[in-house]
């Protein structure tokens, strides 16, 4: 996964949510769910950056800046289609739901529905 010859640049935790982003030498950006370990996503920035942190305010991002075009670009995670994407893209139910529950995310009870509609129509089939 990681880029050979890349080493860790930095890391940090987002706040309020279980997430560890990972920014390597190459600008390569990763995140991961910190109690499991599951990769979620990962991209590489584009031009010369040098990696900031956010602001103490703010640390559900992280600031990168190019140091050629001068550009300062904010890296975060869209908390509203977080679940969403793990369940869709990801296709895992059960860490969707662990984030939702333990963050207070919007999609634990969609999970939860799901989950139980699933079981009720499986066992009531004449063949269950």
């Amino acid at each position: 996964m990681l880029i050979a010859g890349d080493m860790l640049w930095t890391m940090s935790v987002l706040r309020g949510l279980p997430i560890l982003v990972i920014v390597t030498f190459q600008l390569a950006v990763y995140f991961f769910e910190v109690h499991s370990g599951a990769y979620l996503l990962s991209w590489r920035l584009q031009g010369n950056g040098l990696v900031v942190r956010g602001h103490p305010d703010d640390t559900r991002s992280i600031l990168t800046l190019d140091s050629r075009s001068r550009e300062i670009r904010r890296i975060s995670i869209n908390t509203k289609d977080l679940i969403g994407y793990i369940r869709q893209v990801l296709k895992n139910d059960t860490l969707a739901s662990s984030i939702a529950i333990r963050t207070g995310l919007p999609g634990a009870d969609d999970i939860m529905f799901d989950v139980m509609h699933a079981d009720y129509s499986h066992t009531n089939t004449p063949y269950g």
